[in-house]
């Protein structure tokens, strides 16, 4: 069994059929980590749809939140900080600040 890392795209992706990845993503279900940080861009994501879509978020994030294959690392102010001079220190490149967070781990 592999374990990959589970970014929002991976999220948005594996929760909506129609999401062009959707089936590319489920061939990742095996063991993944994830960051605290990218549920939150994940509900994010979510937040000025339709209330059907935040609802259908909400629910896949209660599976995400009890899947035995999921493991969700905490956020820290440590892990703040480093994703923050990652941030800082790459102002060429197209980095959320999420995306530096999860690379800093």
């Amino acid at each position: 069994m592999s374990t990959v890392f589970a970014d929002t795209f991976y999220w948005i992706a594996l929760t909506t059929p129609l999401d062009a990845a959707h089936e590319r993503a489920k061939k990742f279900t095996d063991e993944v980590v994830t960051t605290q940080e990218v549920l939150t861009e994940y509900l994010n994501f979510f937040s000025s749809g339709p209330e059907h879509l935040r609802r259908n978020a909400m629910k896949a994030m209660q599976a995400i939140l009890s899947a035995p294959t999921v493991r969700i690392v905490p956020q820290s102010d440590g892990s703040f900080h480093a994703g923050l001079d990652l941030f800082r220190a790459r102002p060429d490149k197209g980095y959320s600040l999420t995306d530096c967070i999860r690379c800093r781990r």
